[in-house]
């Protein structure tokens, strides 16, 4: 177990996934606009910061939201990428010591420059928000949000920030993480499914919720290992291209893995990043060039491995294609805890 990760509820590392997809309707997976036009950002968790890397080769352009709080409006723990409908970022602070609520910040996409609280650490207006992982704005442009500790998904005016309740709940959802809209209009949440009182994981699942009330529909992917392909510690959630759901997991083997589902029945379809290459990957998304992008939560345990990094796959295939943002301090402007990751316009010329 990471030692960063032990103030996240002991191995209550999220992911993240992710989350991240919030951008999709700014740039598709698959979208035909070149990778040059696009700019990867990325969570650093671990520095309380956002990093942008360029989309076509990964290298390294700025720290877009600076690790200093009186820059970057108090971000702790960042999770959740989503570019909102006004064009800007918005940013799930997570605070994995847990000394204050939950919030959603705002900034400027293209300098990093700090807007405001979207939705404030305060739970007389944020509805309880605590220990925000995943973010998504849905089809009717309004924020949702994974709430870890309350175990829920809370909704929130896309425009101005008022909690408009809890949107999703039950069916077992322990630990909401990545989440997303899929192509039938309905809500995904990855559900880590850990005990914190008792210090116990169970097998992962991801979760269906009627897109419009909310209402629990099933375990998409249920909390069978017989069923799942081993699925524990659910992170991030991406439909390909070709419409099946990947789902990152953290736990089936050593460094984890990332895993394939059929689209339409959850049925588990194959082992697409195999265990052993990624050290505890975290969110996913496709990127314009149709790679499957990783990133690598990591951690000090296992030294500078996967820490601080992003992957990139073949999604047919799996193969690994490259170390598009490498563990390497000196080359990634000092990523550390790899998180959510969104690609979006490129900011600069």
């Amino acid at each position: 177990m990471k030692q960063w990760m032990l103030p996240r509820l002991g191995r209550f590392t999220l992911a993240l996934g992710m989350a991240a997809l919030a951008a999709l309707p700014v740039l598709p997976a698959g979208a035909a606009e070149a990778p040059a036009a696009a700019d990867l950002l990325v969570s650093s968790f671990r520095t309380n910061s956002v990093m942008c890397y360029d989309g076509a080769t990964g290298a390294f352009v700025k720290v877009l939201i600076p690790s200093d709080p009186a820059l970057n409006g108090g971000l702790t723990g960042p999770e959740g990428l989503a570019i909102g409908p006004d064009g800007n970022l918005y940013v799930s602070s997570f605070d994995p010591a847990f000394t204050k609520p939950g919030a959603v910040l705002r900034y400027n996409v293209k300098t990093g420059a700090f807007i405001d609280a979207f939705v404030p650490p305060d739970p007389a207006k944020s509805g309880g928000l605590f220990a925000p992982t995943g973010l998504f704005f849905g089809p009717d442009g309004n924020l949702y949000v994974g709430s870890a500790l309350t175990n829920n998904v809370l909704r929130y005016d896309g425009k101005t920030g008022a909690f408009m309740g809890v949107f999703a709940t039950g069916g077992g959802l322990t630990g909401p993480n990545g989440m997303v809209f899929g192509p039938d209009g309905n809500l995904y949440v990855a559900s880590l499914n850990f005990d914190v009182l008792h210090n116990m994981e169970y097998p992962g699942a991801v979760l269906r919720y009627d897109g419009k009330s909310g209402a629990f529909i099933d375990a998409f992917v249920p909390p069978d290992p017989t069923r799942n392909g081993g699925l524990q510690r659910t992170a991030g959630l991406a439909f390909g291209p070709e419409g099946d759901l990947y789902v990152s997991s953290g736990d089936l083997m050593p460094n984890g893995c990332v895993l394939r589902y059929d689209g339409k029945t959850g049925a588990f379809k194959s082992i697409v990043v195999a265990p052993g290459t990624p050290d505890e990957p975290f969110g996913l998304v496709f990127g314009p060039d149709g790679s499957l992008y990783v990133g690598m939560a990591g951690g000090t345990a296992r030294g500078a491995t996967g820490d601080g990094s992003v992957m990139r796959y073949d999604s047919a295939s799996g193969e690994l294609k490259d170390a598009f943002v490498p563990a390497d301090a000196a080359k990634n402007g000092g990523l550390t805890g790899s998180t959510f990751l969104i690609f979006v316009p490129r900011s600069t010329p």
